[in-house]
C-alpha cells in the first residue's frame, strides 16, 4: 500500500512536472513570438517613414529643380530681349553717351543732312538742299538753304548689333519754311524706330535690314558705325565723328 501511494506520488510529481514543463515551452514560444511581431511591426514602421523621407525628399528636390529650371528660363530670356531706358536713367545715360555724336546723310546728290545726336536723347538736325534743282552736286560753294529740325528720342534699347532708339514723334519741330518734300528728304520724319550699328555690320545689311539707304556711291561690303531710320524716312546715317 505504501509502494503503492509512493509510485501515485511519484507519477503525479512527474505529470506535474511534464505539465510545468510544457507550460514554460508554452511561455517562451509566446514570447518569442510576440518579440518577433515587434521586431516585424518595427521594421515595417521603420521602412514606411524611409519612404516617406525619400518620397518627400525626392519632392523637395524636384521643386527645387523646378524652381530653378523657371529662373533660369527666365533670365534667359530677359537676357535674350532687354528692356528700354529713358535718357533720364543711369542706364539710358549710358547708352546714349555710346551712341551720340555727329552723323551725315545725303538723300540725293544734292540735299544733306547733317545730324548731332546728344548724350541727353535730344537732337538738332540741318537740311540743306541747292536752290538750283539742276546743279549737279552740293558742294560748299552751291547756292542753298538750311532747314533746321529738333527733337528727341524718349528710349534707347540694347540689340545684338547696337542699340534701337525710339524718337518721340511730339518733340520733333521742322523749320516753317520746309515743304513736305523738305520734310521727307531731311529723312527725320517720320520719327518712330531707328536702329544705331556699332560698326560691325555692312551697310547691305543694314539697307536690307532697315530699307535705309543713302546717295554717293556707298560701298555694300563696307562696315560703319551709323544710324538708320527702320523702315520709315529710308535714312541711312553715318557718323563723322
Amino acid at each position: 500500500m505504501k509502494d503503492r501511494r509512493t509510485k501515485l506520488i511519484a507519477i503525479v510529481g512527474a505529470v506535474a512536472c511534464l505539465v510545468m514543463l510544457a507550460s514554460g515551452v508554452f511561455i517562451g514560444y509566446g514570447v518569442a513570438a510576440w518579440q518577433d511581431s515587434r521586431s516585424i511591426a518595427r521594421s515595417a514602421e521603420a521602412s514606411a517613414s524611409g519612404n516617406g523621407s525619400g518620397t518627400s525628399g525626392s519632392s523637395g528636390s524636384s521643386g527645387s529643380s523646378s524652381s530653378s529650371g523657371s529662373g533660369g528660363s527666365s533670365s534667359s530670356s530677359s537676357g535674350s530681349s532687354s528692356s528700354s531706358a529713358s535718357p533720364d536713367s543711369a542706364a539710358g545715360k549710358a547708352m546714349f553717351k555710346e551712341v551720340a555724336g555727329n552723323y551725315s546723310w545725303s538723300s540725293s546728290a544734292i540735299t544733306r543732312t547733317d545730324l548731332t545726336l546728344r548724350s541727353d536723347g535730344t537732337f538738332n538736325a540741318a537740311y540743306t538742299a541747292a536752290d538750283d534743282e539742276n546743279a549737279a552736286h552740293l558742294n560748299s560753294d552751291t547756292p542753298s538753304s538750311t532747314v533746321n529740325i529738333t527733337g528727341r528720342f524718349s528710349s534707347i534699347r540694347k540689340t545684338d548689333a547696337g542699340y534701337e532708339l525710339q524718337c518721340d514723334a511730339d518733340s520733333l519741330t521742322i523749320g516753317d519754311r520746309a515743304t513736305p518734300a523738305d520734310q521727307r528728304r531731311s529723312g527725320m520724319k517720320p520719327c518712330g524706330t531707328w536702329q544705331w550699328y556699332s560698326g560691325g555690320t555692312t551697310l547691305g545689311q543694314i539697307r536690307d535690314e532697315t530699307g535705309a539707304w543713302g546717295v554717293g556711291g556707298l560701298d555694300p561690303s563696307r562696315k560703319a558705325v551709323a544710324l538708320a531710320s527702320d523702315h520709315g524716312a529710308d535714312a541711312l546715317f553715318l557718323r563723322m565723328s
